[in-house]
């Protein structure tokens, strides 16, 4: 997958994330090419940019928004943890990546599945992403205070009453129905989707 700071998600999919989960402060990872918000810690040298690297900024208190190149995925998570930030995170639902269960560990909502459809994700140039598809992107409410994410397991239906059609469930792709992100603590988290609020 391309760096995602080449890419730029769909201006009334971010304003309708931003409605359900919050209004960040800053956004991080971007450029003044794609930023969502105003305030901006970029990846790359960019002259709008608060700082010019996300992973050694301190983090602002407050809700912040990110969408990380895959090759940073799991050094922003523990970025998450060390500065207990409250992320809305655009990341792929990967389950077999090895930082996917720390994903799980920082949720404190569950998961929206963003919708694949054209214009999603573009390039400056308006070239659409290629492949929506595999990238399968999720919105991910985390949390680096832990508390706050334990308090959100407790919430899920407990491990008894999650029985009945299970393997079924599990892994259901995004079109068929019930869609499972995750198992944490015998509890699966569901999906929630965007388009339930089109």
């Amino acid at each position: 997958m391309e760096c995602s700071t080449k890419w730029s998600l769909d201006r009334r999919v971010t304003n309708l994330l931003f409605d359900i989960s919050g209004q960040p402060t800053v956004d991080l990872f971007a450029t003044r090419l794609n930023n969502k918000v105003e305030a901006l810690y970029s990846r790359l040298p960019d002259p709008l940019a608060l700082q010019g690297n996300s992973l050694q900024a301190d983090w602002f208190k407050g809700l912040l928004s990110m969408y990380p190149p895959v090759l940073l995925l799991s050094l922003a998570l523990h970025k998450v943890i060390r500065g207990e930030a409250q992320v809305i995170a655009i990341l792929p639902w990967w389950p077999r990546r090895g930082w996917f269960s720390l994903l799980l560990q920082l949720l404190v909502d569950l998961p929206v599945m963003l919708p694949e459809r054209n214009g999603l994700l573009l390039a400056p140039d308006g070239t659409e992403f290629p492949n929506l598809r595999e990238l399968c992107l999720a919105a991910w409410r985390l949390s680096g205070d832990l508390s706050a994410a334990e308090v959100f397991r407790e919430k899920l239906l407990p491990p008894y009453a999650q029985l009945i059609d299970h393997q079924r469930e599990l892994y259901t792709m995004p079109s068929g129905g019930p869609f499972v992100a995750g198992v944490l603590d015998r509890r699966r988290i569901p999906f929630t989707r965007l388009s339930e609020w089109f």
